[in-house]
């Protein structure tokens, strides 16, 4: 896992905002989950590459991130369903070329 380019950070973000809010929630879950046994392994000293804890980080972030926005979609939030719609027609012109 390298640095991801805007591109591809907006490509996955684009790919979450796709998804409905219960698979975001198990998701989130997994990654607070996993994110606590890296913590307790780097507590331990036993966690020899402490990147994977910024990197499972930023992946939270942008779930939760992507799991605000359709909430607030769901629940009527002009704006945030203008951010879906705006995802969405990206991909449809993505998808035309």
């Amino acid at each position: 896992m390298g640095t991801k380019t805007t591109k591809e950070a907006s490509e996955l973000f684009a790919h979450l905002l796709k998804q409905k809010v219960s698979v975001l929630r198990e998701r989130y879950v997994e990654l607070s989950q996993e994110e606590m046994g890296l913590r307790f392994q780097r507590a331990a000293r036993q966690l020899k590459n402490t990147s994977l804890l910024k990197k499972l980080r930023c992946r939270k972030a942008r779930v939760k991130a992507a799991l605000v926005v359709v909430c607030r979609a769901e629940s009527g939030d002009k704006k945030a369903q203008k951010v879906l719609a705006t995802s969405v027609s990206a991909e449809k012109t993505k998808e035309k070329r």
